[in-house]
């Protein structure tokens, strides 16, 4: 089973939140974590930021 996997299967049951996940995975101290976290980090070529900025953008222009 993939990490996501786990960890969106463990929301209901232990009534995690999307942002205590999202807080886990952006934890260095995380090391299961690292690909997902590079990946939120990233910048695509050719776009200006990358995918954490991005979902922050969507979350404060939400009215």
């Amino acid at each position: 089973m993939l990490l996501c996997e786990a960890l969106l299967e463990g929301l209901q049951p232990n009534r995690f939140s999307l942002l205590t996940i999202l807080i886990k995975v952006l934890d260095p101290s995380e090391k299961d974590f690292s690909v997902y976290r590079n990946r939120f980090y990233a910048c695509l070529k050719g776009s200006p930021s990358g995918k954490l900025n991005k979902l922050f953008n969507q979350i404060f222009d939400d009215p």
